[in-house]
């Protein structure tokens, strides 16, 4: 009698371990070589009014974080199999106080895109980013700050075993889901747009879409000039270059609209994703009063430098006025300064009443061995 009960409790517990392993569904795993890439890029002046923490999901879908010191961050990861989720997250930190009286150009672009070679010989890409060509955002106030620091969004999605990715939640803690700038992105297009990188750079020499610097006259195939180094100086090691832009924005007033701190005019249609080509180190940007007086001085006169653009394959300045980032207060009412290359001298101009010309410039400085 006893043996009898303990076989039967014995196959019980073997019917309910074999039935237990039947009911468990786990996700099919399908053996293939991904690489996983991810990118963010921000404006200089956000690292100026925020700290960037970089939240992603690792190979192992592990979450991982990274304090982002520069304007370009990029992580390359290595994965064995699918399926598998992509997530990414600029945490946006405000740093508390910011200048008073000064605005700050501020933008995010993040994108998390993969490559798979299946194991069928098929290879399947994509991937989903914030929108590159949004708008970037003017703040002024340590509350404008906090506000668009709020707005971040979330990458997320999943790739399935045959490698078709679809939009997905991902939870870094604080993150907001909220993906109504999030859109499609080309694993191609995370190469991303070139870096300046100098060799004894002299003034009037031109700046290729290559981002090198070269004479004019040894443009190597296939390089268009897009820039005129109009300064250049060295101190300590630590080498500064000024260049300017081969043709104006034309007309522009600064245009706040109906929340002021959002900047349409001249300001906006300086920076990186306003005059192309772009630059992965350095954004175009309007000149501050002081530069054009330097640059003026190694032209040898404004005349010089302001008709000194043709003879490397771009148009003059005129003698007109300059939009510069300098401005001033009388009482409530800010005025912003221009410089005017038809009588050589500075002025200046009511905030939304005078339309004024813009000529973007690159301000390049780094260390030389």
């Amino acid at each position: 009698m006893l043996a009898a009960i303990l076989t039967c409790a014995l196959t019980a517990v073997m019917l309910s371990a074999c039935s237990s392993d039947d009911d468990k569904t786990e996700t099919p795993q399908e053996q293939a070589d991904v690489q996983m890439t991810y990118a963010v890029e921000v404006t200089d002046d956000v690292l100026k009014v925020a700290n960037v923490e970089v939240n992603y999901v690792d190979q192992t879908g592990a979450k991982q974080k990274e304090v982002m010191i520069s304007t370009t961050w990029k992580k390359t990861l290595n994965a064995k199999v699918l399926p598998l989720t992509e997530g990414l997250w600029a945490k946006l930190t405000p740093k508390g106080a910011v200048e008073p009286d000064s605005s700050y150009i501020v933008k995010v672009t993040t994108s998390a895109t993969y490559e798979a070679k299946l194991a069928n010989g098929q290879t399947a890409s994509g991937g989903f980013g914030t929108d590159p060509t949004a708008s970037v955002s003017l703040v002024q106030t340590p509350e404008h700050v906090a506000a668009w620091c709020a707005t971040s969004p979330t990458v997320g999605f999943a790739v399935d075993k045959n490698g078709n990715a679809t939009k997905t939640s991902v939870d870094f803690g604080g993150n907001s889901n909220d993906d109504g700038n999030v859109v499609n992105v080309s694993p191609d297009a995370q190469q991303g747009p070139p870096a300046l990188n100098f060799t004894d750079p002299v003034f009037g020499q031109v700046i290729g879409s290559d981002g090198r610097n070269y004479d004019y006259d040894k443009l190597p195939a296939g390089v268009t000039p897009v820039a005129k180094i109009c300064y250049v100086y060295n101190h300590y090691g630590l080498q500064y270059v000024f260049a300017l832009a081969l043709t104006d924005e034309y007309f522009y007033n600064w245009n706040w609209g109906e929340m002021s701190f959002y900047a349409e005019g001249a300001y906006a249609d300086c920076i990186a994703e306003r005059h192309e080509p772009k630059f992965s180190n350095c954004n175009w940007r309007l000149p501050e009063l002081g530069m054009f007086y330097t640059m003026i001085d190694a032209a040898g006169g404004y005349e010089q430098l302001r008709d000194g653009f043709e003879s490397v394959g771009g148009e003059n300045m005129v003698r007109d006025r300059y939009w510069v980032t300098d401005s001033f207060k009388e009482g409530t009412v800010v005025y912003y300064k221009v410089y005017d290359f038809g009588k050589g001298r500075e002025g200046y101009a009511h905030l939304w009443t005078f339309y004024e010309r813009v000529r973007a410039c690159l301000v390049y400085i780094y260390l030389t061995n």
